[in-house]
């Protein structure tokens, strides 16, 4: 059964090997000199941003996590539609293979909708998350 939540410190090692697997399925492939590269600047970025600037929304099955939406808050100066200057991109929506197809299919519009109801500022209150993915690629996973 899946359980839908959010990621924690000890899920940094998932955390990363989901995000090179999810840029290797993006791109095609990725270079070793890549992956080292990820692996090196990911778990500092994610120790330092997890939780407050980087909300990592996952689904789990049996502890371990098998879709992840990251949503990343940025804040610029305030203006007439961003009253606080906040405001999340969504990127590195992904579902491991083995669980893209298998009952019950519909998880990560569950994740995605999770992300949708984080409300960032009073300006998303109505429009929920602004958010940036590929519904082609969202097509093609659910």
């Amino acid at each position: 059964m899946l359980e839908y939540g959010l990621a924690t410190k000890d899920d940094i090692e998932e955390l990363i090997q989901l995000r090179i697997a999810y840029m290797i399925d993006d791109f095609g492939s990725v270079s070793e000199v890549e992956k080292d590269g990820m692996k090196k600047q990911l778990p500092s970025y994610f120790e330092r941003k997890l939780g407050t600037e980087f909300i990592a929304f996952v689904a789990r099955d049996n502890d371990r996590i098998v879709s992840v939406a990251y949503l990343h808050i940025i804040e610029m100066p305030a203006n007439s539609v961003l009253l606080n200057g906040l405001y999340g991109d969504v990127l590195s929506v992904y579902t491991v293979p083995e669980c893209t197809f298998r009952p019950p299919r519909h998880h990560l519009p569950k994740v995605l909708e999770a992300v949708n109801n984080y409300t960032i500022s009073p300006m998303t209150a109505n429009r929920k998350v602004m958010y940036d993915f590929s519904i082609i690629k969202l097509r093609r996973i659910c």
